[in-house]
C-alpha cells in the first residue's frame, strides 16, 4: 500500500477520506452539485428509450449464456444501478451484450452442468470478472486498455457476431441443438437437427426480423424501440393463436419482483479452474466499456476526461455486486450507448432511469412474457449483432496496413474455429511479434554535416548529452577530419535492435571510411 499510494500503511484511512479521494471513488460527487435540473428531461426521455430497448434485449442476451430470461433483467438492472454512482462516464450504458454473454458462454459447459450447479458457475464468474477489475484498479493498470489493438478487437467482435448468429438459427428455426463453442460445430449441429423445422416458429421469426430492419430504415424510426414492437407483437400472435399448441416453444413462467440477496457459491476449486477464463472476460469487458466511454466522450462532451482507472473500479464494483443479486458480467453497449447520447444525455442519470424502468417492468409486467416466444428473441439477437461484424474494416486494413489485415484475420479465424478467448490469446501473441519485430527493424537515417558548422537544430535534441558530444567533436577537430555523420534510430535503443544498430555503423563506415567521417549517433 506504501508502494502504491505513497503513504504509510497506518495515514491511509486518513487519506483516503479526503475530498479529492472521495470524488475519485464516487465520481457522482464532483458532477452532481454541478448538474443542470433543467436537463433533467434530456436524461429521463434517454433512460426510458435505453430502458425499453435493454428489457427485451436483455432477455434475449440471457439465452446466448444458457439462463432464463429473467437473468437478462437482474443484469440490466443492478450493475447500471452501480455504475451510475460509481461510474465516470456520463453516457454510457452498463448491461447485458452480446459478446459478453457469448463469452461466458464458452467458458462454461452447459451440457455438463445441473442447471443450479451452471447458474452458481455463471455468478462467480461474475463475482471474480469485478474482483479481478477491482484489483487492477487499485494497481493503476488501467493502461492494459493499450494492449489490445484495435484489428484484435474488431476481429473478435466481428466473428463473436457470427457465433451468435448462428447459434441462434436453431431457436429461429424451432427446434433444439447441442451447446457448441465453434462455427464448424455450430453448422454441424444445426445441419443434422435441420429436418425438425418448426415452420410457424421459422415464419414467425422470419417477420420479425423483417419488421425490425424495416423499423431501421428510415431515420425518422431509429429511435423507435423495434425489439419492444416485435416483442408486444410475439405475445400477442402467441396468445391468440396459441402457437405453443403447434409447438412453438415460449418463454413460460418469469419471476416477479428484483433479484434476491445471495452468495455466489465460493469453492477455491471452482475459482482457481476459473482464473484465466475470469480474467479475459473482465480485461475485454473493460476494453469494450472504456473504448465506447472515450469514444462517446470525444463526440459530445470533449471536456470530458475518461479515467481508465476509474472505468475499472466503477464497471468491476458494478460486477462484483451483481453477482451477489443473480446478475452475470454486464459491460458498456455500444448500441445503447449511442441511442443514449442521440436522444441528448446530459449525465449518468440516464443510467438510474433505465435500472428504474426494469425493475417497474419485474414488478408489474413479468406475467406478460408467459407467451412470448423465443424465436421472437432469436430474432432481436440475430438483428443486434449483425451490427457488429465489421467487413469494412478487412477492406481498410488492406490498403492501409497488411501486418494489422493479418493480425484482424487471425483474431476473427481464431474467435470463430478455436472459440473467442483462444481467438484474441493468439491474436495478442501475434501482436507483440509484430511489435517486436517492428522493434528489432526500426529505421535508422542518417545525415552528414561539416563538423565547424552543425546546424541549431541538429543539436538541440543532443542537449542531454552534450557534453560526450562536444568531447567526441573535440576528438574530431583533433583528428583532422572534415565531416560529422549523424546516425537517428526512430525506436529505443535495447538488446531488441543492437545488432540492427550495429549493422548500419559498419555499412555507413564500410560506405565512407576513406572520407573522414565520425559517426555520432542519436539516442
Amino acid at each position: 500500500l506504501h508502494q502504491l499510494y505513497g503513504m504509510p500503511f497506518f495515514d491511509l484511512p486518513q487519506k483516503l477520506l479526503t475530498r479529492d479521494s472521495l470524488y475519485t471513488l464516487l465520481p457522482i460527487l464532483s458532477w452532481l452539485p454541478r448538474y443542470k435540473w433543467t436537463d433533467i428531461k434530456y436524461d429521463i426521455a434517454a433512460g426510458i428509450t435505453c430502458g425499453v430497448t435493454v428489457i427485451p434485449q436483455g432477455m434475449a442476451y440471457a439465452m446466448i449464456v444458457g439462463l432464463p430470461p429473467i437473468y437478462g433483467l437482474y443484469c440490466a438492472f443492478v450493475p447500471p444501478l452501480v455504475y451510475f454512482l460509481f461510474g465516470s462516464s456520463p453516457h454510457l450504458i452498463v448491461g447485458p451484450t452480446a459478446v459478453m454473454s457469448l463469452m461466458v458462454a464458452q467458458e462454461l459447459s452447459l451440457d455438463s452442468l445441473s442447471p443450479e450447479d451452471y447458474e452458481a458457475q455463471v455468478f462467480l464468474i461474475s463475482f471474480m470478472t469485478g474482483a479481478i477489475n477491482i484489483l487492477l484498479s487499485i494497481c493503476r493498470a488501467g493502461f492494459v486498455e493499450n494492449f489490445l489493438s484495435h484489428p484484435v478487437i474488431s476481429g473478435f467482435t466481428s466473428a463473436a457476431g457470427i457465433l451468435i448468429a448462428c447459434g441462434q438459427l436453431a431457436t429461429l428455426f424451432g427446434f433444439k441443438v447441442p451447446h457448441s463453442s465453434t462455427l464448424d460445430q455450430i453448422l454441424y449441429h444445426f445441419v443434422t437437427q435441420f429436418k425438425h423445422t418448426n415452420l410457424w416458429a421459422f415464419l414467425l421469426g422470419l417477420g420479425c426480423i423483417a419488421i425490425i430492419v424495416a423499423l431501421r430504415i428510415p431515420s425518422k424510426l431509429r429511435l423507435v424501440p423495434s425489439a419492444l414492437v416485435v416483442v408486444v407483437l410475439g405475445i400477442l400472435l402467441a396468445w391468440l393463436l396459441r402457437l405453443e399448441n403447434v409447438g412453438v416453444e415460449i418463454v413460460g413462467h418469469v419471476p416477479r419482483g428484483p433479484p434476491r440477496i445471495s452468495l455466489p457459491t465460493f469453492h477455491w476449486q471452482s475459482m482457481f479452474n476459473l482464473l484465466v477464463q475470469s480474467f479475459t472476460i473482465s480485461v475485454i469487458g473493460f476494453m469494450e466499456a472504456f473504448s465506447i466511454a472515450k469514444t462517446f466522450a470525444l463526440r459530445c462532451k470533449p471536456s470530458v476526461r475518461i479515467s481508465p482507472n476509474r472505468e475499472l473500479f466503477g464497471l468491476g464494483l458494478a460486477n462484483l455486486v451483481g453477482s451477489f443479486f443473480s446478475s452475470y458480467p454486464a459491460t458498456g453497449s455500444f448500441s445503447r450507448t449511442a441511442v443514449n447520447a442521440r436522444v441528448g444525455a446530459r449525465s449518468g442519470f440516464s443510467n438510474l432511469v433505465a435500472a428504474v424502468l426494469v425493475l417497474l417492468t419485474m414488478l408489474l409486467l413479468t406475467p406478460v412474457f408467459y407467451y412470448l416466444p423465443k424465436t421472437v428473441l432469436a430474432s432481436i439477437i440475430i438483428t443486434a449483432v449483425i451490427n457488429i461484424i465489421d467487413f469494412g474494416e478487412i477492406i481498410f486494413l488492406f490498403k492501409t496496413c497488411k501486418l494489422d489485415l493479418l493480425v484482424f484475420l487471425t483474431a476473427f479465424t481464431g474467435a470463430l474455429f478455436l472459440g473467442v478467448k483462444w481467438g484474441v490469446l493468439v491474436a495478442v501473441f501475434l501482436s507483440l511479434l509484430l511489435l517486436a519485430f517492428r522493434l528489432s527493424r526500426p529505421n535508422i537515417s542518417s545525415k552528414s554535416f561539416g563538423s565547424r558548422n552543425l546546424p541549431d537544430e541538429e543539436m538541440k535534441p543532443l542537449s542531454c548529452i552534450i557534453d560526450v558530444v562536444l568531447k567526441q567533436l573535440d576528438a574530431v577537430e583533433e583528428s583532422g577530419k572534415e565531416n560529422v555523420l549523424f546516425l537517428e534510430m526512430e525506436a529505443p535503443f535495447f538488446f531488441v535492435n543492437a545488432n540492427r544498430l550495429q549493422d548500419s555503423i559498419r555499412e555507413v563506415s564500410r560506405t565512407g571510411g576513406g572520407s573522414g567521417i565520425q559517426l555520432l549517433w542519436r539516442p
